[in-house]
């Protein structure tokens, strides 16, 4: 059974789901029950939250038209602030950076510090050539490893890939699939698999050891 009704879930390392709807951020139990509302972004548009490893605080886009900027939430106080970037689908990684979708197909990184929540350095490129949507989200996710997985190509065409590469750059793979579109690809929590969205809105896994592609729903476009 469904645990809730959302979009964009991320489930965090303190058993808790994080995921928008209707503009605003939730939390839920991961076996359910009532969804916290977080009334200090429903005028946000809040969108593609991220739990910090601390559990404390979630970091969002919120989008103004076809720009977004960078949030975060403050679980403890209810506080919002801004992070006085602008950038989609937050990732925190434990080298210490916050990586983040630009619309000019990037993703950029920037020092983050989980504790205070606030950026203590200049951002920069991490990598060039990133597939993005028309309202600026950028089609990338990290593993908890610290793998960077991401579509290349155009965002509306069929000719995109799905690329594996080290955060360090020593290495990277294009994934032996048909060339097409590639929507928020996302990692299995065991990592073997990877889940995403195709063109036509239905949902894909491919399992990264045997090569095996199947389709398990059909998601709203």
């Amino acid at each position: 059974l469904p645990v809730t009704r959302g979009f964009d879930p991320h489930w965090g390392t303190e058993d808790v789901i994080a995921f928008n709807l209707e503009g605003a951020l939730f939390t839920v139990s991961p076996a359910g029950g009532d969804p916290v509302r977080w009334s200090s972004t429903d005028s946000l548009n809040a969108r593609l939250p991220f739990l910090l490893p601390t559990g404390k605080a979630i970091v969002f886009s919120a989008r103004g038209g076809n720009d977004h900027t960078l949030m975060v939430l403050d679980l403890s106080s209810g506080r919002v602030a801004s992070l006085g970037l602008e950038g989609s689908n937050p990732r925190y990684v434990p080298s210490g950076y916050l990586l983040f979708g630009h619309r000019q197909q990037a993703v950029m990184a920037v020092p983050f510090d989980p504790g205070r929540l606030e950026v203590t350095g200049e951002a920069f490129t991490a990598l060039p050539e990133v597939a993005w949507r028309v309202l600026g989200e950028t089609m990338f996710t990290v593993s908890d490893n610290g793998t960077a997985l991401y579509s290349m190509g155009a965002a509306s065409g069929g000719d995109g890939r799905l690329v594996e590469v080290a955060m360090d750059g020593s290495s990277s793979e294009t994934l032996p699939l048909v060339p097409g579109v590639f929507e928020e690809p996302r990692y299995s929590p065991d990592g073997r698999h990877i889940a995403y969205t195709s063109d036509d809105g239905r949902i894909w896994t491919y399992d990264r050891e045997t090569g095996a592609k199947a389709h398990i729903a059909d998601g709203e476009k």
